[in-house]
């Protein structure tokens, strides 16, 4: 009667672990690339279809004319307010209080391309996250993917809007709250530096504090969006040094560290 293995089939057994582990990994890192190209893909997507809106209705959406908006019976705001005034930038509710970001043209803008059947999905059209006519939100928002699309790379990363300065952006964050009035809750940002600079190198310059791409982010901050991110020698940086040119992302930091600010295509 045998009373053991062998070194033969200690080491066959050993070499099939590791061939499953082996595997295990890299269809894990697959299904990661999947979903950052899917990401792309969606960002390329929105930028066809403000495109195309604008060549079909003659304005921004989000900022489309309080005229234009109700001649094709899309959703219109409040007439006496500084919304829907076609200068092409998202314009807040209240004008006065910046950090609440997703108010006014911001949260129309995805209601907008919504309603023209432009992108998949309904947005700002139920619950709490139907946008009103003042330009806040029903109520606050939990349901996230009521108010803005959920990113494809998954992790509750969303895809939201914003400007700043004059610049309309997306923003790629682990949103996890809406206030009525627009402010936006992220407990931790939701993307991994690694795969913050993946996104950043496809579109823009690899580099997280230039460009039209740069890292946004901050763990722990409930509030506003756009903010700086996190760097060493803090617990979860985003990238290396804020203080040094360029700023480049902390590629070693293993866990979501980073959200995205990306430039709107400019048409």
């Amino acid at each position: 009667m045998r009373s053991g293995f062998t070194l033969v089939e200690i080491t066959t057994v050993l070499v099939i672990i590791a061939l499953i582990v082996g595997g295990i990994l890299i269809g894990r890192d697959i299904v990661a690339a999947a979903g950052l190209r899917a990401t792309l893909g969606q960002i390329e997507s929105y930028n066809s279809a403000v495109q195309a809106f604008r060549q079909k209705y003659g304005g921004h959406p989000g900022d489309l004319s309080r005229i234009e908006a109700s001649v094709y019976g899309l959703f219109t705001f409040d007439a006496g307010l500084n919304l829907g005034n076609g200068n092409g930038v998202f314009d807040l509710a209240d004008p006065g209080s910046p950090n609440r970001q997703f108010s006014g043209e911001a949260p129309a803008f995805w209601r907008h391309l919504s309603e023209a059947g432009l992108i998949e999905g309904a947005f700002g059209t139920a619950g709490n996250g139907e946008v009103e006519t003042d330009g806040t939100l029903t109520g606050p928002v939990t349901d996230i993917a009521q108010s803005i699309p959920p990113a494809r790379l998954g992790r509750r990363n969303f895809i939201t809007a914003y400007s700043s300065s004059g610049v309309n952006y997306y923003e790629i964050n682990a949103v996890t709250r809406i206030s009525a009035l627009g402010s936006h809750q992220v407990t931790r940002p939701g993307l991994v530096p690694s795969e913050a600079h993946m996104i950043d190198d496809k579109i823009d310059d690899g580099l997280a504090g230039s460009g039209t791409v740069v890292a946004r982010g901050r763990v722990g901050l409930s509030g506003a969006l756009n903010q700086l991110p996190d760097s060493t020698p803090s617990a979860s940086p985003c990238v290396v040094d804020l203080s040094t040119t360029p700023v480049v992302y902390a590629l070693s930091f293993p866990e979501p560290s980073c959200a995205l600010r990306i430039e709107m295509a400019r048409h």
